[in-house]
């Protein structure tokens, strides 16, 4: 399906960063990101798959576990890269779950399926990906990114039909 191929190369994407960052750079809070770190927007967004792939009546980001090696670590992160990939191989997409969420200090739970928190996942990677690429590119400008990083996929097809 294609969710989980696009989710396959949104990971892949980070994962090529990844792999020309050294631990200190990855882990080195930076004042263009208000004193937080590469590593922290990283575990933000696999934290978020890691949730959901977890998931088995519910789902709650606000709840999940942070694991600050995955901020601190390009190789740990990798690794829970690669686990994640295999892990949403075998999902199936249209399971029913609830989501929980904070709004407004009400807890909301609405209907929602496996499927439609991936996109929602793919789309929230998306947003921080574009600020991780800030911070890369005023910090460490030698990193090479995919040309589509950080673009969401309603722009990049605007783009090319104009």
């Amino acid at each position: 399906m294609q969710i989980k191929q696009t989710i396959r190369q949104n990971l892949h994407q980070l994962e090529d960063i990844l792999v020309q960052l050294n631990d200190e750079e990855y882990s080195a809070p930076l004042r263009i990101l208000n004193g937080q770190s590469i590593g922290k927007h990283v575990r933000h967004i696999v934290e978020f798959y890691g949730c959901l792939i977890h998931a088995k009546t519910n789902v709650c980001y606000d709840a999940r576990e942070r694991d600050e090696k995955i901020e601190n670590s390009t190789t740990y992160c990798i690794q829970y890269i690669h686990q994640l990939l295999q892990a949403i191989e075998l999902l199936n997409l249209n399971q029913s779950i609830y989501l929980k969420q904070l709004v407004n200090d009400e807890l909301i739970e609405i209907g929602t399926t496996i499927g439609r928190e991936m996109i929602y996942c793919i789309d929230h990677s998306i947003h921080h990906f574009a600020i991780i690429k800030i911070a890369i590119q005023h910090h460490l400008p030698t990193i090479i990114f995919d040309k589509n990083f950080g673009i969401a996929y309603s722009t990049i097809q605007y783009n090319h039909h104009t």
